[in-house]
């Protein structure tokens, strides 16, 4: 049993100095457009527990296929989902295909010229659980920190300072913030979630991106195979979610 404790979105973002509104892509299969080839940002699935979820949750949506035609757009792979809106911020960037909403989110409130797009194709959403340990040396202590990290302020906190999006349903978006949160489940994905780790892992051998400024090429892919195998169940349960801007929000369960 697990709590979700918070959830955050893997949008597309662009630089609003270097992309005009009406020339943003809308969706992810707009970024295979080559106008953007050479432009794009990319998070390392196999750094970041983010990352990884977008990718297996568009790589199921979208097909291997789509990834396969994103790397030939000369990406540039960096490692972190922070590392994106930051490369955005600073122009190094035009576009990012993956990354942590949070970021942009407080990039833009602060000034930043960022802007998000919640794709037409739906985004990928990541949650962040949290449970206590059966074999919890002090499971009092880990009862009072669970209490502690879904209360109301703390929730408020996650929502206001870092950006992230809440289940409380007490807790309101902080104000002059759009986002509507309406979680859509994808349903009959369930059964298909085993075949689907196997089939990324052995594709994760020959998928290879355009190394980023501090990069190598992808790391060895038993590292990826292993990442795949220590998935928890709450991160296989965010893999079969996809956020739309355009539902109602869901109550915590």
């Amino acid at each position: 049993m697990y709590a979700t404790a918070f959830a955050s979105l893997s949008p597309i973002g662009y630089n609003t100095n270097l992309v005009k509104p009406e020339d943003a892509p809308t969706t992810f299969a707009d970024l295979l457009d080559p106008r953007w080839q050479g432009k794009i940002v990319k998070g390392d699935p196999n750094y970041s527990g983010t990352v990884f979820t977008a990718t297996f949750a568009l790589s199921r949506e979208l097909g291997w296929s789509y990834f396969e035609r994103l790397a030939q757009q000369k990406v540039v792979q960096v490692e972190s989902s922070r590392d994106p809106p930051n490369r955005l911020a600073r122009g190094e960037s035009v576009v990012q295909a993956d990354g942590a909403h949070s970021d942009l989110l407080l990039l833009r409130e602060r000034g930043a010229p960022v802007e998000i797009v919640y794709a037409g194709e739906g985004t990928p959403l990541i949650i962040g659980p949290s449970a206590v340990f059966k074999t919890a040396p002090s499971p009092n202590a880990a009862r009072l920190f669970q209490s502690f990290l879904l209360s109301i302020e703390t929730q408020l906190s996650l929502v206001d300072a870092s950006g992230m999006c809440s289940f409380h349903r007490l807790v309101k978006e902080k104000a002059g913030r759009t986002i509507q949160r309406r979680w859509r489940r994808r349903e009959g994905h369930q059964s298909a979630l085993p075949q689907h780790f196997r089939r990324l892992t052995d594709r994760a051998s020959t998928w290879q991106w355009s190394p980023g400024p501090r990069l190598g090429p992808w790391r060895r892919p038993e590292l990826f195979s292993n990442r795949i195998g220590a998935l928890p169940t709450s991160s296989c349960i965010a893999t079969q979610t996809i956020a739309h801007t355009s539902c109602a929000r869901r109550p915590p369960r």
